[in-house]
């Protein structure tokens, strides 16, 4: 091989290599941003639960009431 051969694949190797590197950047902040976006995600899941939880809480204490009330008539 000649010398300008190996001079054109070092280049070309030099700059998938750099890519690459680029890309191992980037993954992190990416990464970060995905967990960010899952913790709230379930941080809004678990106040959902949350409240449906003080619902049917509240609806079966009115339902235990109204039971009584007709129960009594």
């Amino acid at each position: 091989m000649s010398e300008s051969v190996i001079k054109v694949y070092l280049k070309e190797f030099a700059e998938r290599l750099t890519k690459i590197q680029e890309a191992q950047k980037k993954n992190p902040r990416i990464e970060d941003e995905e967990r960010r976006n899952e913790e709230e995600k379930a941080k809004a899941a678990f106040e959902c639960n949350k409240e449906f939880e003080s619902f049917t809480k509240n609806f079966r204490e009115k339902m235990k009431l109204m039971q009584k009330v007709l129960q009594k008539t």
